[in-house]
């Protein structure tokens, strides 16, 4: 039912049919069925039916129908997360005092213990994916770094490219439309023997899962990085 002020009906149904174009490029359509709450799908409007009547002149239409296609069947949480994390760096270590070689520092004044250093970075990103459906990530790997690669942990799957990254340089891979992007050209030629085809990339449903970011530097630099895009998906 499309409802309006009476003598407005025209440009209320303009309004809909502009914001609702047929064969257009999928868009983000938001649908709630249930108790649940909201999902969002991509799709986009293939047909639409709105019966004109005498009710128009009163302000509503009944009967009305918009049909909606979507290349992707799954729905999606609307919040969309997001995690980074380097290549994994060693721990600083135990200070022996600098730059006369103090000794060890217990912590002061009270004897804390000893300072072992800021953690390094791991290198793992991990992913909950609480839908029903396996969901595929969006992933940035931002250099410095050389033959870049993110593994899927316990399951083999492994992306993998023999290119050397700039500190400027993003590479972008869309595991949903299976694309490889360095500049926005497309680099999906680069991957390795290991390396399986971009749709294999997904995370599991129902529960959390390990990406791990790593690179053939000898001495990894801490300003590579990795950013992992995701959203719960749901049949």
């Amino acid at each position: 039912m499309v409802r309006a002020p009476a003598g407005q009906m025209g440009a209320v149904i303009a309004a809909l049919e502009a914001a609702c174009p047929i064969g257009q490029d999928e868009q983000p359509l938001v649908v709630q069925l249930d108790e649940r709450g909201p999902l969002l799908a991509w799709a986009r409007v293939v047909r639409m039916d709105l019966p004109v009547s005498s009710s128009w002149q009163l302000g509503y239409a009944e009967g009305g129908a918009i049909q909606w296609e979507a290349t992707d069947p799954r729905r999606y949480q609307l919040v969309e997360q997001v995690a980074l994390t380097g290549l994994p760096q060693q721990e600083a270590g135990l200070s022996w005092g600098s730059p006369t070689e103090t000794g060890l520092d217990w912590g002061s004044p009270t004897e804390t213990g000893l300072v072992w250093g800021a953690p390094g970075s791991t290198g793992d990103i991990t992913c909950t994916n609480a839908g029903s459906a396996e969901t595929h990530p969006t992933i940035t790997i931002t250099g410095p770094c050389t033959t870049p690669s993110v593994a899927l942990a316990g399951t083999g799957t492994v992306l993998e490219y023999a290119l050397t990254l700039a500190a400027t340089d993003q590479l972008v891979i869309d595991c949903w439309n299976g694309t490889v992007l360095l500049g926005g050209q497309d680099r999906a030629t680069f991957a390795t023997a290991r390396s399986v085809p971009e749709e294999l990339m997904a995370i599991p449903p129902g529960g959390t899962s390990t990406l791990s970011f790593r690179s053939l530097d000898g001495s990894p630099d801490p300003a590579a990085s990795c950013t992992v895009r995701w959203r719960s998906a749901y049949w």
